[in-house]
This record gives C-alpha cells, sequence and structure tokens, in this order.
C-alpha cells in the first residue's frame, strides 16, 4: 500500500467512478482499476460495489471502514512533507451529507480554506447514522447531519431549516394557479417513496399516516 493507491481510492470516492476518477488524476482507466485491484487484494476485501446498471460506485461496508482510515493515511503523508515548514497545519476533518456538502457548504468550504490558510481541511460524505457513531469516537471532528442529537459528548446545533414541498406535474394547458390542492387523504403511503430526515419528519409521518409501508425506502 502506497500513497498513491490511497490518493486513487479518494478520487474514485469524491468523484463516484472509475471515469471520472481517471480524468481527474491523468490517469487511464485501466490503471484506475489495476491500482485499486492491487489494494483491495492487499487489504483482502473489496471497496466498492460495482452493480451492474449503475454507474455511480458505493462503498462497501469495509469500505466505509476504510474511508476515514484513508484519509488520516493521506493527510499525514501531506503533513510529513512539510515536517521542515515552521508552522504546522491544523487538521479538521469534517463529515456531511451529501446533499449539504454538495449544494449548500461549497462556497462555506472555499471560503473558509481561503481565510485559514493555517487549518488543513478534510470534507467526507457519509449518512447520518454514520456521522454520529464516528463524531462520537473522535474519527471525525464535526459532523453536519439531517437530525439533531441530544449525547453528552456531544452538542447538536441547526445550521438552517428549509420547507418540504410537494411537486405536481400540470395537465396539458393548466395553469399553476389552477391546480388542485392535494390532500393528505388522497395520498397511498403503499406508492410512497419514503426518507427519514430527521425525527420530526419520522415523527409527522407516524402521525399522518397509520402504517409505514412504502413502495420504496431510502436512507
Amino acid at each position: 500500500m502506497n500513497t498513491e493507491d490511497i490518493n486513487i481510492f479518494l478520487s474514485i470516492c469524491r468523484c463516484g467512478n472509475i471515469s471520472k476518477a481517471a480524468n481527474e488524476l491523468f490517469l487511464s482507466q485501466s490503471s484506475i482499476s489495476y491500482k485499486l485491484s492491487i489494494l483491495e487484494n492487499e487489504l483482502g476485501t473489496k471497496l466498492f460495489l460495482r452493480q451492474k446498471g449503475l454507474s455511480k460506485l458505493s462503498l462497501t461496508p469495509a469500505g466505509e471502514q476504510f474511508l476515514p482510515i484513508a484519509h488520516e493515511i493521506y493527510d499525514l503523508y501531506t503533513e510529513a512533507l512539510h515536517v521542515g515548514e515552521e508552522k504546522t497545519r491544523i487538521r479538521l476533518m469534517v463529515a456531511g451529507v451529501d446533499s449539504v456538502n454538495s449544494y449548500f457548504l461549497t462556497e462555506f468550504y472555499e471560503k473558509f480554506i481561503c481565510e485559514n490558510t493555517d487549518i488543513q481541511l478534510t470534507v467526507i460524505n457519509e449518512y447520518t447514522n454514520n456521522i454520529l457513531n464516528k463524531v462520537k469516537d473522535s474519527i471525525y471532528d464535526i459532523g453536519i447531519s439531517n437530525d439533531y442529537y441530544n449525547l453528552n459528548t456531544i452538542h447538536s446545533y441547526a445550521l438552517f431549516k428549509e420547507q418540504f414541498v410537494c411537486l405536481k406535474r400540470c395537465k396539458d394547458n393548466e395553469k399553476t394557479d389552477d391546480m388542485d390542492i392535494i390532500s393528505l387523504d388522497t395520498l397511498d403511503s403503499k406508492c410512497e417513496i419514503f426518507q427519514g430526515f430527521d425525527a420530526a419528519f419520522i415523527q409527522w409521518h407516524k402521525n399522518t399516516f397509520s402504517q409505514l409501508c412504502p413502495k420504496f425506502t431510502t436512507e
């Protein structure tokens, strides 16, 4: 295992597939695949799930476990390269759900690293449950999730709130103002695509729909 293998693994995680990672690193797809196979063989486990029909790779449980370790290895390597510098940079690892990191905090992160040159920032996309556990275990310094957590070792603060809206396709020649108001009584929970965003939403959902039996559930 070397830092090049680690960097390739992290690039695939950022880009979501081997093709984009190859473009990011200016390498061929075959080189990326070969390096990844070497790393997986060395670790003795698969790091990514390769599903037919899906272009985006997802991490296996072993891959999720290896991700913060890979970040730490690469950060330590980068830090070692600057060991002779007078000023040591502070490492800060922030984990957040993908939607928040990608669509809400990109500009903030860019501004933060420009204004805090003494801090080495690492941003990781994670699932809410993983964020809680890894902040609790001090693997991540800060977690940005979809829910509050009231634990003695973790302080939770609301960064922002967003109102949920319901979208409906207009019929032919139908104006938006003429659309019928959607009543909850007309919704069939068996056809629902359900995602439990936070505790408040889940509680509202339980109170509104007597039985939770959606057609599809995502986390």
